[in-house]
Parts: structure tokens; sequence; C-alpha cells
């Protein structure tokens, strides 16, 4: 999905995200440098949401611990506070899959990934027909927000749904949900 190559075994530590940044810089696997923090939407690739503590294929990802959580590369979506000491960094937590906002001070874990970004920008396209085309997973979404439902109200308005000439809408996956998140913007 991403095209990453992910550290496979975690560093036997915790680090705040200055220091997270810092081990990246100088971390070497093989033949690799060059690693870096994961992008949001990348490190929700390899969470894996039928399994708990740790949500994540342990055989692929061995060591995965489920707390503290993993810092990703991301400032929160509340980056723009006047006062730079309740600014934010999102990390996944391995316990449930979840993302949540975190100090920079505070100690987590670092997976680095090693490969080019999976930037969202220039992968979302509006049809002009109250759809936009994700190019990335080939997936179509109705474009803007509709009124909040319930879980069941929301799957019969999918099933019911006629838009953009297509009339086989349902509900995303999470993963699919998550892919279309940008968690730079508030």
């Amino acid at each position: 999905m991403t095209g990453l190559i992910w550290q496979r075994e975690i560093a036997p530590f915790t680090l705040n995200w200055e220091n997270a940044w810092r081990y990246y810089w100088e971390l070497t696997i093989g033949d690799l440098d060059q690693w870096r923090l994961p992008e949001p939407n990348e490190v929700i690739s390899i969470v894996d949401f039928n399994e708990r503590a740790p949500a994540i294929n342990v055989n692929a990802f061995p060591g995965t611990n489920s707390i503290p959580p993993y810092w990703t590369s991301q400032f929160s979506s509340n980056f723009m506070v006047p006062d730079p000491s309740l600014t934010q960094v999102l990390a996944v937590d391995f316990q449930t899959g979840g993302m949540f906002r975190y100090s920079p001070t505070a100690s987590m874990r670092v997976r680095c990934a090693h490969g080019r970004s999976a930037s969202r920008g220039a992968v979302l396209r509006s049809e002009g027909n109250g759809t936009v085309y994700d190019m990335a997973t080939g997936l179509t979404w109705q474009q803007g927000h509709q009124a909040s439902r319930d879980w069941s109200e929301a799957i019969e308005y999918c099933e019911t749904l006629t838009l953009g000439g297509k009339d086989t809408w349902r509900l995303p996956n999470p993963k699919e949900l998550i892919s279309v998140a940008d968690y730079r913007d508030p």
C-alpha cells in the first residue's frame, strides 16, 4: 500500500519526539540509511484492526509493544496554538490501533520507515458530480459531509444512495476511512 520498508524490530527504549528525530537520523539497518518517522497514514497502514494489544501482525513486526504509543512525524491539527508548550504530536497506540495527540516531551516508542513519503496531497480528484476519486486506492468517495447517523442508519443511507452514476455505495472499513484523513488540516 505504501511501498515503504519498515524497521522490523523496535528500539528497546522510549524517546521524546525530538530525540526520536535524532534516532532515525542516525539509524542504519543493513545497507539502508535515510530512515524517517512515518506519517500518520503510513503507520496506520501496518495496523491490524482484527488484532488487539498489539494491533499489528506480530510475525511481521516481532517485539511490538502495545504501550506506550509510537511517534509519527506529524503535529496534530492544533499546531497553530499560540503557546508552543501546548503543541502536540500524533502517535499511534498499538493497543487499539487508535491515533492520539501527545506532548512532544512524552516518552514514546519509535518504528522508522524508509522510502518516499506517501503524502496524500495530489491523489484525491474531484469528479465534479458530488464525488471524489482516490487515485491511490481506487475508491470513490461522496464529497462533503452528511447529517450524523448511527451505524445502522449510515448503512441504510449508503445502500440506498445513488450519486455520480453509481448505486453501489457502502460504508468504508477503518483503513479506507483513515486513508483519506489529512492530519495536517484542522
